[in-house]
C-alpha cells in the first residue's frame, strides 16, 4: 500500500515537459507555450491528454467510444510537443525537434524516461495517480521519502 499525506490545492494535475539539456528557464517557456496552446485551442492538458488517450485506444482495436472532441485533441496533443521544443530551443544552434510531454510526469520522470535505459521496458507510471474517491490525483510515497513530501491535489480535500 501507498503512504499519501493529503493536502489541498485548486491546481490541475502538472504537466510535465522535458528536453535533455534545456534549463530550468527553458523548460518554463515551454511549459506555458504548451499550456496557452491548449488555451488558445480552448481546452486544458486533461481533455487533450484524456481525448489523445481515448482517439490511441480506438485505433488500436479497444471497444471505446471516442467523439469529434476526442479526435480533435488527439492532434492537438500531437503537435504539443513541437510547440512545447520551439519554446524551449528558441536560439539554439541544434533545437530538439519535440519536447516529452507527460500529464502527472516530473521533470525528473520525464528526464529519467528519455534519458534513461529503458529499452523493452514500459514506462513507469505518473507521479501522480487517480485517488480512490476520483476527485483527486496521488503523489505516493517513495520508498525513504517521509510522509509529508507527498500530496493529493484535486477539490474537495482538506
Amino acid at each position: 500500500m501507498t503512504n499519501v499525506a493529503v493536502t489541498s490545492t485548486p491546481n490541475p494535475i502538472p504537466l510535465g515537459v522535458y528536453v535533455r539539456g534545456a534549463t530550468d528557464d527553458e523548460l518554463k517557456r515551454g511549459h506555458d507555450a504548451v499550456l496557452a496552446f491548449f488555451e488558445q485551442h480552448n481546452c486544458t492538458a486533461e481533455q487533450v491528454a484524456t481525448g489523445a488517450f481515448a482517439w490511441e485506444g480506438y485505433l488500436v482495436g479497444e471497444d471505446i467510444d471516442v467523439t469529434d472532441d476526442d479526435e480533435r485533441f488527439a492532434q492537438l496533443w500531437a503537435e504539443a510537443p513541437i510547440v512545447a521544443a520551439k519554446a524551449i530551443c528558441e536560439g539554439w544552434e541544434n533545437p530538439a525537434p519535440r519536447a516529452a510531454l507527460g500529464l502527472g510526469y516530473s521533470k525528473a520522470a520525464l528526464a529519467d524516461i528519455v534519458d534513461g535505459d529503458h529499452e523493452g521496458e514500459l514506462l513507469p507510471p505518473p507521479d501522480l495517480i487517480p485517488a480512490p474517491d476520483g476527485d483527486a490525483y496521488v503523489q505516493p510515497v517513495q520508498p525513504g521519502d517521509d510522509a509529508g513530501r507527498a500530496s493529493v491535489v484535486g477539490a474537495g480535500h482538506s
